[in-house]
């Protein structure tokens, strides 16, 4: 669709609609195509599994299995049910977002050295959040992880 709107907005050139149809459906069918010829590289090796994915599917996979299907039900130590771990985890997380977003914001993020010279200019713009930063803490789950990604995702090896 990129591609189709790019050619209308920027070069004032509008394809059918039939066209238009037949040049998606040819490029994701190609791509389909060329990922079925090498899954023997890209889909059946253990390596090529991503991280990311392992967290939602482990997730889901927990959340609607049958407790007699699972092997490990004898053997846990647990006294809470999984759909009660997952309301207090979800309860935690919601706190642990709205009181520093709305409620406080202050909490998520301070400058200890703006904090301590409230009336320079100059060490406002070196070490605040609004500035360059250097000295500022955070708090804030998503400004740690907002370029580099979660470091949770991804195993150590």
């Amino acid at each position: 669709m990129d591609v189709i709107i790019t050619q209308r907005v920027f070069y004032k050139h509008s394809i059918s609609y039939a066209n238009g149809l037949f040049f998606i459906l040819s490029s994701q069918l190609l791509g389909y195509g060329l990922v079925g010829m090498m899954r023997k590289f890209l889909v059946w090796p253990a390596a090529m599994i991503w991280p990311k994915t392992l967290i939602d599917t482990a997730l889901f996979r927990i959340l609607h299995s049958n407790e007699e299907d699972d092997e490990t039900v004898n053997t846990s130590r647990w006294k809470i049910s999984r759909f009660d771990f997952f309301y207090i985890a979800f309860l935690l997380q919601f706190l642990w977002y709205w009181i520093p977003g709305y409620i406080c914001p202050v909490l998520s993020y301070f400058s200890l050295f703006c904090m301590l010279y409230p009336h320079n200019i100059i060490v406002s713009q070196i070490t605040g959040v609004s500035g360059l930063g250097f000295g500022s803490f955070e708090l804030n789950w998503n400004s740690w992880v907002a370029f580099l990604g979660s470091p949770i995702v991804v195993p150590f090896w």
